[in-house]
């Protein structure tokens, strides 16, 4: 069989699989990591490269890698044909292929209700009239600084619960120490999709102060305030949480927060 043979043999098989695939009665939908559908035939799989090729309507075929790719959904093709216009014909015939047909859209699976996050903490002391003799102030905030754990679950798109877990040292010793805990509750414009988010609500918190080995406990309510991002698989969160200072025995001229910002992994 001569080389000239050969190649007609190919070229007629590839044609006839071609033909196949698109009068079947189904298509297959590549849902893309970044919110995009891809509306086509899956002819391929490269197991070495980790890619699927993806032929269109059109012909053009197309590849993307398994990283891209967040599912791959099998469905009945519609059964109304294509209306015949013209116009559009002649249309189509003078407009250049698009490298691709792809559409937004929000998909289920990118909505992830919990959030396990680090980040940083903070808690300080605010004088807001400094050098009027206040024992307690010098003109500037009273800082500890320090770290946190928290856990996020959302039990909808709009209404969260948060835990956080802290500790953190006194700017400007160390032998002042913090640790505590706080659970809140958010009314939030996006607990569980991806996209930006703001968001209010209420906590409790615990905290214990030691000095030179002497405890201290703290406790009371919070108003809280935040905003972030959520990716695909990250969070971002910068967030205060007002505390009364009557919690922490401080003269009215006094304001009390605590908050931090924290990076987050969604699953």
């Amino acid at each position: 069989m001569t080389n000239q043979t050969m190649t007609k043999i190919v070229f007629v098989a590839l044609s006839l699989l071609s033909h196949h695939a698109f009068a079947s009665n189904t298509i297959d939908v590549i849902f893309l990591n970044d919110g995009s559908t891809i509306r086509g035939q899956l002819i391929e799989i490269i197991p070495g490269a980790d890619e699927y090729k993806v032929q269109m309507k059109n012909g053009n075929i197309f590849n993307y890698h398994k990283d891209e790719i967040e599912k791959i959904v099998r469905e009945e093709k519609s059964n109304n044909p294509p209306v015949n216009n013209p116009i559009n014909s002649v249309t189509e015939k003078n407009t250049p292929t698009p490298k691709a047909p792809i559409v937004s859209i929000k998909t289920g699976e990118s909505n992830r209700s919990h959030t396990i996050g680090f980040g940083s903490h903070s808690l300080s002391y605010t004088d807001s009239k400094p050098g009027e003799g206040n024992e307690l102030s010098d003109g500037d905030d009273t800082v500890w600084e320090g770290s946190a754990l928290s856990y996020q679950y959302g039990v909808n798109n709009h209404l969260a619960l948060k835990a956080y877990l802290y500790s953190a040292t006194y700017k400007l010793s160390d032998s002042a120490t913090l640790s505590g805990a706080e659970a809140q509750i958010l009314i939030t414009t996006n607990a569980i999709e991806r996209g930006w988010k703001f968001y209010f609500g209420g906590g409790i918190y615990n905290d214990t102060h030691t000095t030179f080995g002497i405890k201290e406990k703290r406790r009371g309510n919070a108003f809280v305030l935040g905003l972030g991002y959520n990716w695909n698989r990250v969070a971002l969160d910068l967030s205060i949480s007002m505390r009364s200072n009557k919690d922490y025995d401080l003269p009215e001229e006094f304001s009390v927060n605590s908050g931090g910002i924290g990076l987050g992994f969604r699953f």
